[in-house]
């Protein structure tokens, strides 16, 4: 006789454990622990690649190779910069030339007004035309000027207010002298005294200014030419010391390749 059993309630399963949580830390201290394991390999690779005779021969040949791209950037550098800087000392020559034709046209028409449009009586036609010549091309060398050196505007701006004061002075000696009014020669005294208090210094400060930026730009090309010469020097350097330890190793004191670019290095810097 079986006996019956009775079932008791099913055995619950087991609680899984949670997994602990990430330690913010040991991530990135993992990640550069494995960082230094890849550089510190790549660093012994380039050892091992250092040593022996090849390994330095192919040292010295990517030290070269260095020195000679050093050098033509340098090179390329320099030639760009003292091209940069003729070029803007010449439209500043340019710019000078001008202001001092500005200058010469003024002081030009102020004699023609001082020596025949107040003489009395009706001025010379050819003085009078020489005058509006002179005044003419002063004005357009200011309008040229001032397009050509955007720095010089402000100065120039002043300049032609002058001179439009002096001419309109001027014309009231002119018209005051052709009625026998001894005012028109008080008129001619201020144009011509105000034409040097005002006209004249501003020329001489646009003169001064555009002297100094072709001074400084002559100094911008001795600066590229010195930056070339300075990694000539360096790159004759390198490859001499390549070629003396090519020698001392290989007991060839004449390395064709080697002395070719040395050579060039030299020409170069001549």
């Amino acid at each position: 006789m079986t006996t019956a059993r009775t079932a008791g309630p099913p055995a619950a399963a087991p609680v899984p454990t949670p997994a602990p949580a990430p330690d913010p830390d040991q991530a990135p201290t993992a990640a550069s622990s494995g960082l230094r394991g890849r550089l510190s390999a790549w660093s012994a690779s380039a050892r091992s690649g250092m040593e022996g005779t090849p390994g330095r021969l192919t040292g010295l040949a990517v030290l070269t190779v260095l020195a000679a791209l050093l050098f033509g950037l340098a090179a390329a550098y320099a030639f760009r910069s003292a091209d940069g800087a003729l070029t803007r000392a010449g439209a500043n020559t340019d710019q000078l030339v001008r202001v001092q034709a500005i200058q010469t046209k003024l002081i030009q028409a102020d004699a023609d007004a001082t020596n025949a449009f107040l003489v009395g009586g009706l001025e010379p036609a050819e003085q009078r035309d020489d005058y509006n010549a002179a005044v003419t091309s002063a004005s357009k060398l200011i309008a040229e000027a001032a397009r050509k050196q955007p720095a010089d505007g402000p100065a120039l701006s002043a300049l032609n207010e002058a001179l439009l004061n002096y001419t309109t002075e001027i014309e009231q000696a002119r018209g005051n002298n052709r009625q026998a009014l001894p005012v028109g020669a008080q008129y001619l005294k201020n144009a011509s005294a105000d034409l040097r208090a005002d006209a004249l210094p501003l020329l001489t400060n646009l003169v001064d200014a555009n002297n100094q930026r072709v001074s400084d730009e002559f100094g911008n090309v001795d600066t590229a030419i010195l930056w070339l010469v300075l990694s000539g020097l360096l790159a004759m350097l390198v490859l001499a010391f390549g070629l003396i330890w090519l020698a001392r190793r290989t007991r060839r004191y004449v390395n064709v390749p080697m002395a070719v670019s040395a050579a060039e290095g030299v020409c170069t810097n001549q």
